[in-house]
């Protein structure tokens, strides 16, 4: 799999309107924020690959806008996915220019597309 085609899967996943929130959330355009998209993808494709592998079923319902994986409890690979939100966010801010917080809840809305994105190429081989 490609990072090419890993980004452009998971921008199409997003949709229109979630890549819109996206923006929305980083205070600017849908070009901009598909860049966000296409380094947080890279950034987190490990940790999201072993939450996709593991099929937690406690996932499902539990992706909140607020934050990633509240409630699984502790230990899960849901958990360690959460966990590197923090250290993406702080970098994606480094190099963006964006503001933490912004990039941390893109990430929030990223993340879980990610994990579905990863789960259904493991699935289809």
């Amino acid at each position: 799999m490609t990072e090419d085609a890993l980004h452009n899967d998971v921008i199409d996943a997003l949709g229109d309107q979630r890549l819109k929130a996206v923006a929305g959330l980083l205070g600017t355009d849908t070009k901009e924020a598909a860049s966000v998209v296409r380094a947080a993808a890279t950034a987190l494709k490990v940790p999201a690959a072993e939450v996709a592998a593991a099929d937690e079923q406690p996932l499902v319902g539990q992706v909140t806008f607020g934050g990633f994986g509240e409630g699984t409890g502790g230990g899960t690979t849901a958990d360690g996915l959460a966990r590197a939100i923090g250290p993406v966010a702080r970098a994606l801010a480094n190099r963006t220019g964006r503001p933490e917080t912004e990039v941390a809840a893109a990430l929030r809305v990223i993340a879980p597309v990610l994990v579905t994105v990863l789960g259904r190429r493991s699935a289809r081989r």
